[in-house]
């Protein structure tokens, strides 16, 4: 097993791309050097002397704060090509969520005229006092009973 870790360094990206599928059993389309031997070097050692239990896991995710998370989308897709043995063909992907939202299920806040305002960004919309909304602009129209941009409203990612 040291020698195996060890030896993850020496590796090229590619071979280290092999490796990853030989030991955790599917592809990767990451091409970070120093991802994949993280990660294999966790498998490796989960294999000789076990994974963490399923309740510390779950326990882990619970007390994980994922409100921070910050996910970059990607501009294309992985798709297994078929007949390479696990090669990756990357294809320009069409993202339909404006890049400047967080991701469904966040809750966008601000204070307003001396109350705490709080939107929940849903998969197809904004939820506000309980009512669903289509675009941040018509909720700051509801706020404020002007017409607004959204985004500036709610200072996601633009400037005043």
């Amino acid at each position: 097993m040291q020698e195996e870790i060890a030896a993850l360094p020496g590796l090229t990206v590619n071979e280290l791309r092999e490796k990853f599928g030989e030991v955790l059993g599917y592809v990767t389309g990451s091409r970070n050097r120093q991802f994949l031997i993280r990660k294999l070097t966790w498998a490796i050692q989960a294999r000789e002397w076990g994974d963490i239990s399923p309740q510390a896991r779950a326990r882990a995710h619970e007390l994980a704060d994922f409100r921070f998370l910050r996910v970059r989308m990607s501009n294309s897709i992985a798709i297994p090509a078929e007949g390479t043995g696990g090669t990756v063909v990357r294809k320009p992907a069409r993202l339909s969520r404006d890049p400047r939202l967080p991701m469904p299920g966040a809750v966008i806040t601000k204070d307003y005229d001396g109350k705490r305002l709080e939107v929940r960004v849903l998969e197809n919309g904004f939820e506000y006092n309980n009512q669903r909304y289509r675009s941040l602009s018509a909720i700051a129209r509801e706020i404020t009973g002007t017409s607004w941009n959204g985004f500036l409203f709610f200072a996601l990612g633009g400037e005043r």
